[in-house]
This record gives C-alpha cells, structure tokens and sequence, in this order.
C-alpha cells in the first residue's frame, strides 16, 4: 500500500512539472529540472517516459551551450563543428541504447514463457528479429519526432543529405546492372584517372559537405574548380620529344584540328588540347586515311592543309606509292626490261622479299587475317576505285586497310554505341 502512494505521488509529481513546461516553453530547462524528472529505479519505461526523458536531455543540453562562453562557440566554428557534431552522435548513440533496452523489454513481455521454450530451439532467432523490428519501429518514431523540431538549418542539411544518398544509391544499382564488359571499361578509366590525380566526369572523389553544398548553392551552382595536377618536368619534356603536348599541337594542319574537335565536341573523349605522343599518332593516322580516301574517290588532294611538314610527309609517302603501283604500266612498253627485271628478281631475293613481305603482316598471311569488314574495303578498292588485285597486298597496304577499318569501326560506335556487325575474326 505504502509503494502504491509512493508512485501515485512520483506519477502526480512528474504530471505538476510537465504542466509546468508546457506553460514555460521558452524556459529552458535545468539540470535540477532533468534529475527530479529522471524516471524511478526499477520502474518499467514506457515509450512515451523514454521520449520525455530524451527531450529533456536535449533540454539541458541547449541549456548549457546557450550559456557556454564565447571560446566554445569559437571553438566550434574553427573546427567546422566536429565538436557539435560529436555531441549530437554521443546524444544518438544514449538514445539508440535505450531504444534497444526498450525494444528487449518489451518483446521478453509480449512473449512470455511460450517464448523462451521457443528460444530453447531456435537459439533465440525469433526474439532477435522481434526486438529488431521494435527497434527499428521506436528508431524511426525518434527520428520523425527529431526532425519536427529541428530548424530550417538541419532541414537543409537533411534534404542534402538524403539527396546525396539517392544519387550514390542510383549510381550503385546502374553499376549492378550493367554488364560485364562496361565494368572493366570503367575500371579501366578509374585506374587513369587515379594515376593522372584527375577526377572521374560523374563527380569528386570524396563527397562534400553539407556546408560546402549550401555555398555552392548560394553561388549559383557556380563550384569552385580543382586546379589540375601539374605534370612533372621530365614527363613534360618526353612528351614533347616524342611529338606530343604544345610541340605536336603546333605541327597540326586544318585536318588534325577538325578530328580533334570532333573527338572532343561529338563524340565527348575529353580535352584535346594536350595530347600525348600516341594520341598525336592515331589522329595522325586517322587524317591519312581521309585524305588517302578523298584522293582515291576525287583524284585530287584533299584542300585542308596549313601545315607544310605535313602535307610535305603525306605527299611524299604517297607519291611513292603511286609510283609503285605504276611501275608495272611502265614495263608494258619495255617487254625486254621487264623480263630483266622479273629474272632479276626471281630466285633468292624474291623468295627472301616474300618472305619478309608475310613476317611484315602481308601476303597471305594478312589476308588470311582480314575480317568482313577489310575484304568490304577491298572489294571497294579493286572495283569500285579500280586500284588492282587486293589479293596480295603488301605489309604497308594491309595496315593502311586495317587503319581504314579501324576508322570506321570507331565511328560507328561513336555515333551507334555498340560494335560494328561485321566481324568474323
């Protein structure tokens, strides 16, 4: 009888200073007020006890850094708020705590003595799922019950927050899904972009805070960009060497700049402005076939060239190559020099030239190799351009088709997205 008045007036005492909060609001509560409103030792707490024991912790808590001096709030501001936000973790982890004692207490009273024969079979599985699943129910009751009090700065906070994490989710399911092949692509373009310090085009390395977001927001979505990693001086001056960066830059004509714009603009491979020695060659390679090709079809040079070294290269290379595909024409009107010439090349010399002409990549052992689409640019050349037997070509014909090819391969796949269909290789 004693113990029942004894809680009947502890509950009537808890009820005189919850009245009393309610009629202070803008009171804030004392460490007197959170000890006299602490809920009595071997007691069963609610859920509605734990929620008012939290919202008076969270009342003492504003109480003291309202009236902690000014070096604290200094401190916090220099330090970007570690403190605060170190603060605010302890606070949720006491609170998780007791949510969890909470949730234990309450799935031992719903279940009784039938749940401990089941915890004798099941070794306790089904009392951890229940106390999870209450856990989980009073977690976000508490979450929900925070955010309605929490003010406009820990709203937008939250929204980028929860913004952030859905892209990272989105991002995270596109990268399960997609296929195989993607991945090691992207893999590979990961591992370049680590060992050149550049960032990937989907975003930085490490996400931004909270704050750095809001300023970028507040400037408009204007964000402030990474200054690129200088590269050293000796990687400068090889690059330059080899015919890449500024010194092969300067050495494009019209043509090259033309590629490199549509490399950059159309099919969005990155920067051009500084390419490497390799780089520098396949374009170089890519203007060769175009203009080998406009000559084939229009009998003329292509009319795109400002750069005298290398229209003078291309100019030379091919006029030695029509030389040589004239040279048989010339023999017709000298029977006798061509049988010279052929007994001349017969025997040793010309089986040692095939030989090499086969160790080089041409002869039968390129042809053998050609796939669908290198036989399509054969038929062309023979037929349509009427340049001869594509039959047995020599090393250096076969890997102007194979550049040819290539070509275009890359710019089906540039303008399609999938692989060129004709490929039997």
């Amino acid at each position: 009888m004693a113990q029942q008045q004894e809680t009947l007036a502890t509950s009537v005492f808890d009820k005189l200073h919850e009245l009393k909060d309610a009629l202070q609001p803008h009171t804030p509560a004392t460490n007197a007020t959170v000890e006299h409103t602490a809920i009595p030792a071997g007691e069963r707490k609610t859920q509605e006890e734990v929620r008012a024991e939290i919202r008076g912790e969270a009342k003492a808590e504003e109480h003291i850094q309202r009236n902690e001096g000014w070096s604290e709030r200094i401190k916090d501001v220099l330090d970007g708020g570690e403190a605060h936000r170190a603060r605010e973790a302890e606070a949720d982890r006491a609170r998780q705590e007791k949510e969890h004692e909470e949730a234990k207490e309450k799935v031992e009273a719903e279940r009784g003595w039938t749940g401990k024969v089941q915890d004798v079979f099941d070794g306790g599985k089904h009392k951890q799922e229940l106390e999870e699943a209450v856990f989980a129910r009073l977690e976000a009751e508490a979450v929900k019950e925070k955010k309605a009090h929490e003010g406009l700065g820990e709203k937008l906070r939250d929204a980028l927050e929860d913004k952030v994490h859905a892209d990272q989710s989105h991002l995270q399911h596109l990268w399960e899904d997609a296929p195989a092949k993607e991945k090691v692509e992207q893999e590979g373009h990961r591992k370049v972009w680590d060992r050149e310090g550049r960032e990937p085009a989907g975003g930085k390395k490490n996400d931004e805070g909270w704050r750095d977001q809001l300023r970028a927001l507040a400037r408009g979505g204007q964000k402030e960009e990474k200054k690129q990693v200088e590269r050293s001086w000796l990687k400068e001056k090889l690059n330059n060497m080899t015919g890449g960066g500024a010194a092969g830059e300067a050495n494009e004509d019209k043509l090259d700049k033309t590629i490199d714009f549509v490399q950059e603009h159309i099919l969005h491979q990155g920067d051009q402005s500084d390419e490497s020695a390799l780089e520098n060659w396949k374009d170089e390679q890519i203007s060769d076939t175009i203009r080998m090709a406009y000559k084939q079809v229009s009998g003329h040079e292509l009319p795109i060239a400002d750069n005298i070294q290398h229209y003078n290269r291309y100019t030379l290379d091919h006029t030695s190559m029509s030389m040589s595909q004239e040279a048989p024409a010339q023999n017709i009107d000298r029977p006798e020099e061509s049988s010279s010439s052929s007994s001349s090349n017969s025997g040793l010399f010309g089986a040692l030239s095939k030989q090499m002409n086969e160790m080089g990549g041409g002869g039968k052992a390129g042809e053998a190799k050609e796939d669908k689409l290198d036989k399509g640019i054969d038929w062309v050349q023979e037929h349509v351009l009427g340049q001869g037997p594509q039959t047995n070509e020599s090393a250096s014909e076969q890997f102007k088709d194979e550049q040819m090819s290539d070509f275009i391969r890359g710019q089906y796949k540039g303008a399609v997205g999938s692989e060129f269909p004709l490929a039997d290789k």
